[in-house]
């Protein structure tokens, strides 16, 4: 968190920047106070020439103490479980001692903490001497030709972690006067995560600016492994769309064409050049000549970082001294010399093809990554299919023209456009037969989940209009079945409470909707009307009293919903 985690209120700490003599003294102290709590323990490899430092980092994994081992103390707790007012799990405050912190920074959320310790007496006379009051964004970068880069002020440089100052509030009168070190310390499930951990953020800037490299090829490197991207996927949902690869450094150096066998992730770089000439030894390293404006043939630069640039990369040049060298300087200078080209094979490959041929680099290097990449592919292209089955190709088909054209729809009394629908997803997706026993003769999906979408089209054209009407009937004696139960529970209810008469309820007229008939009346009543009206479902009864008002003086009873619907057509046609 480059010294800023205390910065601010209630700490309200002065963290400033480390020289490197204060830096490896406090690598020092807390390598060896973190190491009689945890069995493996490591801060990753510094930045080359770097002369201050933000605070220091610590990768911790396999606790000792039994009391502390488990992940239950380390990681969040289930949201339903998580007390309200809590402190932070005990390896936390076991650390906090360990360490001889004054102050611990833990959010609840995750397995990173951040600590502040004094700083160390022996070197008092260093404290805020390297505090930056103008901007650290003055920083040069210079090359080991002594060459010079990115010469005054950046006014429109975002603060950033490792090159922020931190501001000394010393009109405050709350803020400390006394200088501490920040301290930041993620704990590791595994021995396996550490070292990975530590290999993604070793040398600094390292993995930015292999990041401008395998990015536009379809890699992407992460805190927990090397993926390959599916650019089917990739634009709708990026963690979707990560096959993983490897998450053994040795391994993905090898793959990248990355020496490591001399040490060369275990100390710093002598200079930043050095590290630059490390990081081009990649075997996707390419640089196109530059386009000229009078030469067709030549081809620009499909990988050119200013092709690729995201919002983060465009934000690190203006706030990291040396991923702005090696995007400005490094680079051209490479193109201008006519290094790195890439094979002639591949000098005419757009950036798809180029992704193409590195995503079969993959599967040869690491052979269970195809097997992976085709299922998690199947299965994203499966649940894209199912979804535009059940809300476009079912709807496009059975339009509501031409549901409206099919001679059994009567919306009013149950038979709408919305019941053959749901009936069809039912058999088209579920695979429900029970819909008169209509069901595809032949699998409409493939082995691997996906649909055979122009099979799918065709069965329901041919077959929505049988489905409808089978839909329908079952529709309309549902209706049936469930108005007789909304009676009969009104009639015990009526008989419960001690008033009225015998209800009789009887089901089904041929058209699948209740009638119901009154065998004698519910209420006796002074009443100078001829036939109370009782209200039975929130119905009328009609001026015989022996059946509810259907549409056009018939006695075909309707239930509430669709005696609405059709007062509604009604009155539609009396408006005409």
């Amino acid at each position: 968190m480059g010294g800023s985690a205390f910065t601010g209120s209630p700490y309200l700490l002065r963290t400033p920047r480390m020289p490197p003599e204060v830096y490896r003294h406090m690598v020092t102290h807390c390598h060896t106070a973190l190491s009689g709590l945890f069995r493996t323990v490591t801060a990753p490899v510094e930045a080359p020439a770097k002369d201050s430092f933000g605070d220091v980092d610590f990768l911790v994994a396999e606790p000792i103490d039994a009391d502390v081992d488990g992940s239950s103390n380390i990681s969040e707790p289930e949201e339903e479980k998580k007390p309200k007012t809590a402190g932070p799990p005990v390896i936390w405050t076991k650390i906090e001692h360990a360490l001889g912190a004054v102050r611990l920074k833990y959010n609840g959320k995750d397995t990173t903490a951040n600590f502040a310790l004094p700083w160390p007496q022996k070197y008092a006379g260093l404290k805020g001497s390297l505090v930056d009051r103008n901007s650290a964004n003055d920083q040069q970068v210079k090359l080991d030709d002594g060459t010079p880069t990115h010469i005054g002020k950046n006014n429109l440089a975002v603060p950033d972690a490792d090159i922020t100052k931190v501001e000394e509030k010393l009109a405050d009168d709350d803020q400390e006067t006394d200088d501490y070190v920040q301290v930041d310390i993620r704990i590791c499930k595994t021995v396996k995560q550490l070292l990975w951990a530590a290999f993604k953020h070793a040398h600094g800037d390292m993995w930015q600016l292999l990041g401008t490299i395998i990015r536009p090829l379809g890699l992407k490197a992460d805190e927990t492994a090397l993926y390959l991207i599916t650019p089917e996927i990739e634009p709708i949902n990026k963690k979707r769309a990560m096959v993983f690869l490897s998450d053994d450094p040795g391994q993905v150096c090898d793959f990248l064409g990355l020496p490591h066998a001399d040490g060369q992730w275990e100390k710093p770089f002598g200079s930043v050049d050095d590290m630059f000439a490390y990081a081009s030894q990649c075997r996707f390293f390419w640089i196109w000549p530059q386009a000229a404006s009078d030469n067709a043939d030549t081809t620009p630069d499909p990988l050119s970082p200013t092709r690729t640039q995201t919002a983060n990369d465009r934000r690190r040049i203006k706030t990291r001294p040396a991923y702005r060298t090696w995007v400005d300087d490094f680079i051209p200078r490479l193109r201008s010399q006519g290094q790195h080209a890439p094979p002639a094979d591949l000098a005419s490959f757009s950036k798809d093809a180029l992704r193409d041929h590195v995503r079969e680099e993959c599967f040869r290097f690491f052979p269970a990554s195809r097997a992976l990449y085709a299922s998690q592919l199947a299965a994203w292209t499966a649940e894209r299919q199912e979804l535009a089955v059940r809300s476009e190709l079912i709807k496009a088909v059975v339009s509501e023209e031409a549901v409206a054209a099919h001679p059994g729809y009567d919306p009013v009394h149950g038979s709408s456009r919305g019941v053959v629908l749901a009936a069809l997803k039912k058999i088209v997706v579920e695979g429900d037969a029970s819909y008169g026993g209509i069901v595809p003769s032949s699998p409409l999906r493939n082995p691997d989940g996906t649909w055979r979408m122009d099979e799918a089209a065709s069965w329901l054209r041919e077959n929505w209009a049988a489905v409808a009407e089978v839909a329908w009937a079952m529709n309309r004696a549902k209706c049936a079945e469930n108005m007789k139960a909304k009676m009969k529970r009104k009639a015990e209810e009526a008989e419960g409470k001690g008033g009225g008469h015998e209800v009789m309820v009887e089901a089904g007229n041929g058209v699948g909707v209740t009638r119901v008939v009154a065998a004698a009346l519910l209420e006796s009543s002074a009443s100078p009307a001829k036939h109370p009206v009782p209200v039975a479902g929130g119905l009328p009864w009609d001026a015989d009293g022996d059946g509810l008002v259907g549409g056009s003086g018939s006695k075909s009873p309707v239930t509430s919903c669709q005696q609405r619907l059709h007062d509604q057509h009604l009155d539609k046609k009396q408006a005409v």
